[in-house]
């Protein structure tokens, strides 16, 4: 390979978003209760991948841990492959079509891209996908199961990602509250109530260590990216720093996992409230010119994120970076959703559910994945964080475009 072990060369032991793996092994318990530069659950994972290796005394090594973690993505890769498969049969495909979409997602270079990257993406795009299945299974037959899988995989991606914040997670349990109170008492109900309350967790938590309700410490430069605002060292020294996020930092240091960028981040969200409140026009009119930034990032293909021997060696890989990039993608993702409306209206309560996951996610991705510090504020990740919300999208628009022949067909028929 290229990279020697890897598909690509970053190991998951040196990301910006984890922990080292000596770390991890030294300190399992005390690491991720005061890990503050991302949510806990790919370093969990990491962590329990090497626990047989730990027990039978092997050498833990960075190489060892990320083999683990390869073996864990294939397997992820392979469930992903039946959810899409389950999501175009909710979407009224049928069972060939189903087949079909699936293998596409299977070889589509974007995908085989971001499986073998060692980061939480893969992570993140499986829950997801799992929770608005699930959520899409639950509207139709009503079964709990269904609701508590859904439930508890969109409490885990919230454990994933900072782009799950309480932004997202104040509405869905205002939501769920409102339901659950104008529905039947029950102990089924009770217990999705209490699933949805669990979403508050990981927020509260780092509440009361960090003082501040983040579940990365980048969220601050992603809040003043949003707005297009640079402070001064000057606004950035004056803020007054809880001694409890002095303390609790100090308590596991490793990598960004440090001091100084719990410090950074508390002083950046700070001035990013106060500028918010003092200048609320000024920032407002910053958030389109964040979005389109972050807009014209996200178009690009998936699978040049990062230098990848997988997906790069396919031999449809140059026609699938044209396919699924620029102004093509979105023609796609219009003829299919205008396919889909043709075939079925508003009347899929499926599509609606996948359309309005899709939407707030993905206003999500546009608005907060820009960062201050940079040349003109044109540093952001919204092409790898897109790819959250790609599973989804590519199943509406494989199935729309086979509704879109359909009525095309059937026009020219008649």
């Amino acid at each position: 390979m290229k990279f020697g072990f890897y598909f690509q060369e970053t190991s998951a032991n040196v990301m910006m978003q984890t922990l080292e793996m000596r770390t991890l092994v030294e300190h399992p318990i005390a690491s991720l209760w005061y890990l503050h530069v991302n949510p806990p659950l790919f370093d969990l994972v990491r962590l329990l991948l090497i626990v047989p290796d730990r027990l039978l005394g092997n050498d833990i090594t960075e190489l060892l841990s990320d083999r683990r973690l390869y073996l864990f993505h294939a397997i992820l890769f392979g469930v992903v492959v039946a959810l899409v498969y389950s999501t175009v049969r909710e979407l009224n495909g049928t069972r060939l079509e189903a087949v079909a979409v699936s293998i596409l997602w299977s070889i589509y270079p974007g995908n085989v891209a971001m499986a073998t990257y060692l980061d939480p993406t893969y992570l993140s795009m499986f829950l997801f996908l799992l929770s608005v299945n699930r959520g899409v299974c639950w509207l139709v037959s009503k079964k709990n199961k269904d609701a508590y899988l859904g439930l508890t995989a969109l409490l885990l991606l919230s454990w994933t990602r900072s782009l799950f914040q309480i932004q997202i997670l104040i509405p869905t349990i205002v939501i769920a509250s409102w339901i659950y109170l104008k529905s039947e008492k029950s102990l089924a109900n009770a217990v999705k109530f209490g699933i949805t309350l669990c979403l508050l967790f990981l927020p509260v938590k780092q509440f009361l260590l960090f003082g501040s309700f983040s579940t990365s410490t980048f969220v601050g430069v992603q809040e003043l990216g949003m707005i297009q605002y640079n402070p001064t060292q000057d606004e950035l020294d004056k803020v007054a720093i809880p001694s409890r996020l002095i303390i609790n930092s100090q308590r596991v240091v490793s990598k960004y996992n440090s001091p100084e960028n719990a410090v950074a981040n508390y002083q950046q969200e700070t001035v990013f409230r106060k500028r918010i409140i003092a200048s609320p026009i000024d920032s407002l009119q910053a958030i389109p010119n964040t979005i389109a930034t972050s807009a014209r990032k996200a178009l690009s293909a998936t699978q040049d994120y990062q230098p990848n021997v997988a997906s790069n060696r396919l031999p449809w890989s140059d026609i699938s970076r044209w396919l699924f990039s620029g102004w093509r993608y979105v023609a796609l993702g219009i003829i299919g959703l205008a396919g889909q409306l043709g075939r079925f209206g508003w009347r899929n309560k499926s599509l609606l559910f996948m359309l309005a996951a899709v939407a707030v996610v993905g206003s999500q991705i546009l608005v907060g994945s820009v960062r201050f510090g940079t040349v003109d504020f044109n540093w952001t990740e919204s092409n790898r964080l897109k790819f959250i919300v790609e599973p989804i999208v590519f199943c509406i628009i494989a199935v729309g475009l086979t509704s879109s022949v359909r009525l095309l067909r059937g026009t020219l028929r008649r």
